[in-house]
């Protein structure tokens, strides 16, 4: 839930797949979604958001990720960084001259979107589930291992 100056309450969802995330939301009675577009190019996989009014269908602002050179990659990731240098526009300026504190709700919504998926794709993915060791217990054992076990030297 995100709160602002003109005392508008802004919540945020996470809708759909891995494939078409998109994060929709509502301001002043006008339905926006931020949907999520994937590039794949060898190892490389960038993730750039594009706001769409649904009343309308018009794309309202782009949040797009730096194109960063093989050494400005490889110093970001020292650096630890892991939500990449991005940048946002607005494209559709009837939306601001119609209401001019949009502009702040745009932001503030790209950014929490941009860095809700970083977090999804960095520590959520499937592929990187850690399980734990399972410890043997006579519960969970079956009953040929309990029976042929040693309880004494």
């Amino acid at each position: 839930m995100l709160e602002f100056s003109n005392y508008a309450h802004v919540e945020v969802n996470r809708r759909g797949t891995n494939a078409a995330k998109k994060y929709e939301y509502e301001y002043w009675s006008t339905k926006y979604q931020w949907r999520r577009e994937m590039r794949k190019e060898g190892d490389l996989r960038e993730a750039s958001y594009h706001l769409v009014n649904l009343k309308t269908g018009k794309t309202v602002a782009h949040l797009v990720p730096d194109i960063l050179t093989p050494l400005e990659a490889v110093e970001e990731a020292s650096k630890g960084g892991w939500i990449p240098p991005s940048s946002m526009w607005i494209n559709d300026s009837f939306v601001y001259d119609k209401m001019p504190d949009i502009a702040d709700v745009i932001v503030a919504t790209g950014l929490a979107v941009l860095v809700d998926d970083c977090i999804h794709r960095r520590w959520h993915s499937k592929g990187r589930s850690q399980r734990a060791p399972v410890a043997k217990s006579i519960e969970l054992m079956g009953p040929k291992k309990l029976f042929q076990r040693r309880w004494s030297s």
